[in-house]
């Protein structure tokens, strides 16, 4: 879908939530900042309940930015309008694939953070952006604020890649520092939970399933490989770990939820275990919510990606630099 480059780029945005929310203060700011690049206008905003009070979309109304009508519940209604650009936040593997298979087919640009669904279809969605003649883009879906997706994709990280590691969930590395100074588990997850950091329910950051649907986007950005086809050995933070960690911490080391994919004798191994690291080591200066990924090439040794890795605004930022660039912004 085409449209003149004066023309305002029209968004449809899945998701009111901390990303969602984050996404429109951040253009909202953009707009009164009276920033270079496209204007955009936000068409639809899809929530879950409407009922509910939402203070980022009435500032981006307040703004110009979108709308009084913009809000909807319904599935059906938020490709309705002629849009240049879908952001799926909402998450999940259901109503989101409908949306982001909808788009694609229609032509329609996904900007997406949704590393379950990328992990589960991320090939099969990039085949059908391609017979669309279309884009899928996804920085936000891996490390938040961190660009490796786009130097990955760009060929930056150079040829002949040979490992993949890092830590890529801010949460259980947030968890395993406090839990480094003394706190319990269930102590260091709720403080997670209290900053925003962890969701009500942090069962995916815990026991690496996070971390192991980005691994499973960076393994088929690096290696080409079918994201849904990688086999991973996988074990996250549990208490057992947790009081390893301690004892560990006690010894100066630290313990960090390491996932790594590389080539071993002509396989492709891909792991997520808690790894005790010396506590002079980089991997153990990664402190709070943040992440660090290290890729190694033939071509360009190793380069290394650090930042705010947990929270909406970081999430929200990676989007926000997918949906200009994708617009020549």
């Amino acid at each position: 879908m085409s449209r003149a480059p004066s023309a305002p780029l029209r968004i449809a945005l899945a998701g009111c939530g901390h990303v969602g929310g984050s996404l429109l203060d951040l253009l909202t700011q953009r707009r009164l900042a009276a920033a270079p690049g496209p204007d955009v206008q936000v068409q639809r905003v899809l929530v879950r309940h409407a009922a509910l009070a939402r203070p980022a979309l009435e500032r981006a109304v307040h703004a110009g930015l979108a709308a009084t009508t913009a809000l909807t519940a319904d599935v059906g209604a938020l490709l309705d309008d002629d849009i240049d650009v879908l952001v799926e936040v909402i998450g999940g593997t259901t109503t989101a694939r409908t949306l982001v298979e909808t788009a694609l087919a229609r032509g329609v640009r996904v900007v997406t953070a949704n590393k379950a669904l990328l992990g589960e279809r991320g090939a099969a969605l990039q085949a059908l952006a391609a017979i669309g003649n279309t884009r899928l883009d996804f920085e936000g879906a891996v490390c938040g604020a961190v660009p490796v997706v786009r130097c990955v994709r760009a060929g930056a990280a150079g040829v002949g890649i040979t490992r993949v590691s890092g830590i890529l969930n801010g949460t259980s590395n947030y968890v395993l520092e406090r839990v480094a100074r003394g706190e319990s588990l269930a102590e260091a997850v709720a403080a997670a939970q209290q900053l925003g950091y962890a969701e009500a329910d942090p069962t995916r950051d815990l026991n690496g399933q996070d971390a192991e649907d980005k691994l499973r986007i960076l393994a088929w950005l690096a290696f080409g490989v079918p994201p849904d086809s990688l086999s991973v050995t996988r074990r996250g933070i549990d208490a057992e770990s947790a009081a390893w960690a301690a004892r560990v911490a006690a010894e100066g080391d630290r313990v960090k939820l390491l996932a790594t994919v590389a080539r071993e004798e002509g396989a492709l191994v891909a792991r997520i275990l808690p790894t005790r690291v010396h506590g002079t080591d980089p991997w153990a200066q990664v402190a709070g919510p943040r992440n660090r990924i290290v890729v190694e090439s033939d071509s360009a040794g190793a380069l290394v990606f650090e930042g705010a890795g947990a929270g909406g605004l970081a999430t929200a930022g990676a989007v926000l630099s997918d949906v200009l660039a994708g617009a020549g912004g």
